[in-house]
């Protein structure tokens, strides 16, 4: 299995990636001659992709069965977050993301308004691209999404659905969710 923990970094955070064995009982961080530390990383239709630093320059390491390749970061400035789609892998920026398909990043959509920056990957499906932002001390964990087909701006789920009861629930506290096979979303 591939995990990653937040970590603060700077202004900002990067979420490390470790390995766990769960048989043999064991965790230990993922590192690799090829980047100096990871910020990032995400398994993408059997390959893993780590973001991170090498020297001054960033750059994505893309490992598979037998091969390890590195890649160029999409164009932009600011922080990247890698994300997932079922068999594309997805790069964040602040204002912009990108697929990669035939070796070459696509930009897929374009925003004014700085897009959400989480430790959970930006992941597609059901039509969208979901983020779920880190929100403020462990609070206000906010989902939102651009869609995938047809993307506009970016839609937050609180004020997307508009219901909060005298009792809640807190729409703008979603700690997970996942889209099943018929489109409806599980929070």
């Amino acid at each position: 299995a591939l995990i990653s923990s937040r970590t603060k970094s700077g202004p900002g955070f990067s979420t490390p990636p470790y390995l766990v064995d769960l048989e043999a009982g064991f965790i230990h961080p993922i590192r690799v001659a090829e980047l100096d530390s990871i910020k990032s990383a995400v398994c993408v239709n059997g390959a893993v992709y780590l973001h991170g630093v090498r020297g001054k320059g960033e750059r994505i390491l893309a490992i598979s069965e037998g091969s390890r390749k590195i890649l160029e970061a999409p164009p932009g400035d600011g922080w990247l977050s890698l994300g997932q789609s079922m068999d594309t892998l997805l790069a964040v920026r602040p204002h912009a993301i990108f697929e990669l398909r035939d070796g070459a990043w696509k930009r897929i959509h374009s925003s004014v308004k700085e897009l959400p920056r989480g430790g959970v990957p930006p992941e597609s499906m059901c039509g969208r691209i979901f983020f779920r932002d880190e929100g403020r001390g462990g609070n206000s964990k906010r989902l939102s999404w651009v869609g995938a087909e047809d993307p506009k701006e970016l839609t937050h789920f609180d004020e997307d659905v508009g219901v909060v009861g005298q009792e809640g629930p807190r729409w703008e506290n979603v700690s997970s969710f996942t889209c099943m096979p018929d489109a409806k979303l599980w929070i």
